[in-house]
This record gives C-alpha cells, sequence and structure tokens, in this order.
C-alpha cells in the first residue's frame, strides 16, 4: 500500500521534515526494521530547529529471484520516542544552546 507510510494520527510524524541518520536490523524472518530520527521543519517565528522524534518502520521485502530483493512496503510506521527532555536524547535545540557533548 503506497500509503503505509502517511499516519494522519501520530502527533509527530504528521509533521515531519526531514529524517536523519538511523540504523537498521534484519532478523532471521526476514524482516528488515529501520529506526531513525524524524524532524519537524524549522520554526524562526518560535525560535527552534524543528522537534525531533525517534521513529521505526518495517520494510516489506520479498526476493522474487535469487539476484534481487523487492519492497512490498513499509508497515507498522510510528514515532517512538518524543525525546524532549534532552536526558536521554539530545535535541538539536539543546545542542545549539550548550554545544557537542563532551
Amino acid at each position: 500500500d503506497s500509503n503505509d507510510k502517511n499516519v494522519p494520527n501520530d502527533p509527530y510524524l504528521k509533521r515531519q521534515s526531514e529524517e536523519w541518520s538511523g540504523s537498521a536490523t534484519f532478523t532471521e524472518d526476514g524482516e528488515v526494521r529501520l529506526f531513525y530520527t524524524n524532524r519537524e521543519a524549522f520554526n524562526a517565528d518560535a525560535g527552534y530547529y524543528g522537534k525531533q522524534t525517534l521513529t521505526t518502520a518495517q520494510v516489506n521485502v520479498s526476493q522474487p529471484d535469487s539476484k534481487s530483493l523487492k519492497i512490498d512496503g513499509v508497515s507498522d510506521y510510528k514515532s517512538i520516542y518524543e525525546g524532549k527532555d534532552s536526558k536521554y536524547y539530545q535535541t538539536v535545540d539543546k545542542f545549539a544552546k550548550d554545544g557537542a557533548p563532551n
């Protein structure tokens, strides 16, 4: 389904502007799961760079022949951690205010 990634009820993903650095896992069952950061657009009036939210999605793949993989769609696309306090996840606003961690 081409609309799998559109999750209008997710309060964070509906305002997504960019996707940042991530990683992927691959299970023995053939499941590919992505973990990455979504960022809202820069808001100059509010004076912040854009809220960051850790996100996950399952990429559904199949192997039509021995030499290729086919992406069959994306499912279970959702935000998993808001990260607003910068205690466990440093937001870009916190970085801009305090600088890079030592």
